[in-house]
C-alpha cells in the first residue's frame, strides 16, 4: 500500500548527536520525509549536511508544543498519510514503522512503543524504562493518522492550551482520546533515547522515576542486541569527530 509516513523532529544543539540520529531516521524504513524544526543556524547546518528538510521555529521552554505543531502543519500541507514524533537524539529498530502502521491499520489513530531503551553512550550502561502507572506509549515515535488528525483535531494535534500543560505526551493522549481516537501501545519494537552527558542521563532516570519503572539491564546474561549494536556503531563515528 503507498502511503506517505513524514517524521517530524524538532531539534536545538547536540550537533554531533543530532546528525548521527537524524542519518539514521533518514534512512529508516518506511520513512520517506524527515522534517526538522530547529532554531538556530547550527540546527539548518545540521540538517542541511544530513539532507532532510528544515524549517525554523523559535525554541522556548513554554513554545516546545507550538513547535511541534508547526512540524505537525507542514507535513499535513505535504499530503501525510502517517506523522511520527521522532526525537534529536533518538534511535529506531528497522521494523518500527511497519509495527506501528500495523496498528494504525486495524483501528488505531495513534500508536508508540510502550517501553525505551536509555543509552548512556558514554558509560555504556543501559536502562528499559516504562511508564509505572499507565498504559500508555512512550512520547517518542508516535504515529499519528493524518486523517484522524484533519477530521477529528481539525488540523490541530497540540494547541494553545498546551502552554498550561507540562506534558506533552499525555496531554495528546487525552486529546485523542477526547476526540475518540483509538491508541495503542505496542511491546517489541522499543527505542534507544541516547545520552552523551553521564549526568543529565542519570539526572533525567531519577526525575522520571515517579512515572517511569527504570531496569539496567547492561548486568543481564542475554544483552539486548539493538543497544549493543547501538553502541559499538556510536564508538566507531565517534572516533572520527571530537564527541561533544
Amino acid at each position: 500500500m503507498d502511503r506517505l509516513t513524514i517524521a517530524v523532529v524538532p531539534i536545538y544543539g547536540r550537533p554531533k548527536l543530532t546528525r548521527w540520529c537524524l542519518g539514521k531516521l533518514k534512512t529508516l524504513p518506511g520513512i520517506d520525509y524527515v522534517i526538522a524544526v530547529g532554531s538556530t543556524p547550527g540546527d539548518r547546518e545540521v540538517a542541511e549536511e544530513v539532507g532532510v528538510e528544515y524549517y525554523p521555529y523559535e525554541n522556548t521552554p513554554t513554545k516546545l508544543g507550538q513547535k511541534w505543531q508547526h512540524g505537525v502543519e507542514i507535513a499535513l500541507q505535504q499530503g501525510a498519510d502517517g506523522i511520527m514524533f521522532c526525537g534529536s537524539d533518538d534511535v529506531w529498530q528497522l521494523n518500527t514503522v511497519s509495527r506501528l502502521w500495523e496498528a494504525i491499520d486495524n483501528g488505531a489513530v495513534m500508536v508508540g512503543s510502550a517501553a525505551w531503551y536509555l543509552v548512556m553512550l558514554k558509560t555504556g550502561d543501559v536502562y528499559l524504562q516504562r511508564y509505572r502507572t499507565r498504559d500508555d506509549s512512550i512520547g517518542t515515535g508516535r504515529l499519528f493518522s493524518a486523517q484522524f488528525i484533519r477530521e477529528k483535531l481539525n488540523g490541530f494535534l497540540l494547541g494553545k492550551e498546551l502552554l498550561k500543560d507540562k506534558s506533552i505526551d499525555g496531554y495528546i493522549t487525552r486529546r485523542i482520546a477526547a476526540a475518540g481516537g483509538k491508541q495503542i501501545a505496542v511491546e517489541g519494537i522499543e527505542p534507544a533515547l541516547c545520552k552523551l552527558n553521564v549526568g543529565k542521563g542519570e539526572g533525567q532516570i531519577t526525575a522520571a522515576s515517579a512515572l517511569l519503572s527504570s531496569k539496567n539491564i547492561i548486568s543481564e546474561e542475554v544483552y539486548i542486541t539493538f543497544a549493543n549494536d547501538l553502541l559499538f556503531e556510536w564508538s566507531m563515528y565517534a572516533r572520527t569527530m571530537e564527541v561533544e
